[in-house]
């Protein structure tokens, strides 16, 4: 009776056999010649003829041996002709040393040395703990596979995995997952379509959509692998990683967890969704201690705004966490930006979200309208609005083209810009003022010279209007005179520090990478 219930179940395995689940060979361990099973040991033994049946029916400490296994059961069902038996409760395969496996039921065929395992199925060996209720094992490639959910327990770590199908090759000690693939560490959750872990080393593999979701982190990989034991992993295929500030993606995404540093190659995006900024570039690397990233090749920050973006460039692209907690941002050699209404260049930058001030070093340029500003160091101070001020220290310079070789100059120590609207409308001399200013008329349709204003005054107020000076105030003592049209020389023209730079001047977005 045993056997007629249990008959669909064998017709079931043998079906799946034959389509080769769990029936990849090893070159290494090819098919051995058929052996007879040997009943090993038994309290009872009887004849069952039932039916037609042929068998020898096993009550009690039931022990099989075949080609080096042996197999342990209450009772069984022993069919001598066909080389195959039936076992029942406590079933116990015992391999060598190393492999154990147990359940519920067993279906074994002796001349394929195949055994079908049901419920309460549970595979041991040195590194790992799998447990299913449904299960083929193949002893001649020493291959699990169950198709029914299967849990695996590493007795090395506390990784856990579950899948709905796998694969356990126990020479290899390599076990392939497919289908709502999960992984549980105590430091990261990883759920995948498929899936390779190798128990030796510990390392999984990921084919197909992957995420991993850590604590501070979710990291996503269509492809990719993970050292559960060193904790360094590879991303890629569409690899990106999202944290509670920022989202990073590239074409691979390497990270060692053990020392905080993750490495970005090729197509590098950083979102930072606190700041509203994008940072691109070819490689970028970020250590989590000091919280410190720096992007090469092709870097670019493109600080998003509604209508008028900024996009910065630098040959490289740094940003850490200051000894007093301070975000700061750099950009160091061959430094450019562009913004519609305002253009800049320099050797080096630094911009601090604490007080919103970017800080130009090393021959600094600016670009605003039709002014040129120049200085020993210039800073621009934000708010959320935009752009609120402008200080330019030491050797301050403005300059706009007046005419064809000839330039409207403002110069003095320091200076100081005010902006309304994101556009620069008042500009305060400090110290050492000095101008030349070329008076124009319009005369026949056209623009004549009048004369050219040079003035010297330790203090002067600018006015400007749509990027153009409209007036120059003078507060101090001011020391100056009209060189009529004619007279001008050309040793006049030009304040003494006075260089045009328009050929340094970024057009476009991309001209800040020439």
């Amino acid at each position: 009776m045993i056997y007629k219930k249990n008959k669909f179940i064998v017709a079931l395995f043998c079906f799946l056999a034959s389509l080769g689940f769990g029936q990849i060979k090893n070159p290494n361990n090819p098919p051995t010649e058929k052996v007879k099973i040997e009943l090993v040991a038994s309290n009872s033994l009887e004849f069952d003829n039932t039916n037609g049946i042929d068998a020898q029916r096993l009550i009690g400490n039931v022990q099989f041996k075949h080609q080096g296994i042996l197999m342990f059961c209450d009772s069984a069902y022993f069919f001598d002709k066909e080389n195959r038996l039936e076992a029942f409760s406590h079933v116990h395969i015992l391999q060598g040393d190393t492999l154990n496996l147990y359940g519920d039921h067993l279906d074994y065929y002796g001349d394929t040395r195949i055994a079908a395992l049901q419920k309460n199925i549970k595979l041991t060996d040195r590194e790992m703990i799998l447990t299913t209720n449904l299960m083929n094992y193949d002893l001649n490639t020493n291959t699990a596979s169950f198709f029914n959910h299967g849990k695996i327990i590493s007795t090395k770590n506390k990784n856990v995995l579950d899948s709905n199908k796998g694969y356990y090759f126990a020479d290899t000690e390599i076990l392939n997952f497919k289908d709502s693939v999960v992984l549980v560490n105590p430091q990261y959750t990883i759920y995948t379509d498929t899936l390779q872990y190798n128990t030796k080393p510990e390392i999984a593999y990921f084919f197909g959509p992957t995420k991993i979701i850590a604590k501070k982190n979710m990291i996503y990989c269509e492809n990719g692998w993970y050292d559960t034991k060193k904790d360094i992993s590879q991303f890629r295929r569409n690899a990106y990683v999202v944290s509670d500030q920022n989202k990073l993606r590239g074409d691979s995404i390497t990270y060692n967890r053990t020392l905080g540093v993750g490495e970005v190659f090729k197509n590098v995006i950083i979102t930072d969704t606190v700041n509203n900024f994008l940072i691109k570039g070819d490689y970028a690397k970020h250590i989590e201690i000091g919280d410190k990233s720096f992007v090469t090749g092709n870097a670019v920050i493109i600080q998003i705004e509604n209508k008028d973006s900024l996009f910065l460039h630098g040959d490289t692209l740094y940003s850490y966490t200051d000894t007093m907690a301070r975000n700061v941002l750099m950009a160091y050699h061959h430094v450019k930006f562009f913004k519609t209404d305002l253009q800049g260049s320099c050797d080096s930058l630094a911009w601090t979200k604490v007080d919103s001030t970017l800080r130009m070093f090393v021959r600094p340029v600016l670009w605003s309208g039709q002014n040129q500003i120049t200085g020993d160091s210039i800073s621009i101070k934000s708010n959320a609005g935009g752009i609120e001020k402008l200080y330019i220290v030491n050797s301050a310079f403005i300059a706009s083209e007046a005419d064809s070789a000839e330039y409207n100059q403002i110069k003095g120590k320091n200076m100081t810009g005010v902006f309304k609207n994101n556009q620069l409308y008042k500009i305060y001399v400090n110290g050492n003022g000095q101008t030349i200013y070329f008076a124009k008329e319009e005369k026949n349709d056209a623009t004549a010279d009048v004369g050219l204003n040079k003035a010297d005054c330790s203090n002067i107020v600018v006015d400007i209007k749509e990027n153009k000076i409209t007036r120059i105030t003078f507060l101090t003592s001011p020391v100056g005179a009209m060189i009529p049209a004619q007279d001008i020389k050309e040793e006049d023209k030009l304040l003494k520090g006075f260089v045009w730079l328009i050929q340094m001047r970024p057009n476009s977005k991309t001209d800040i990478f020439n």
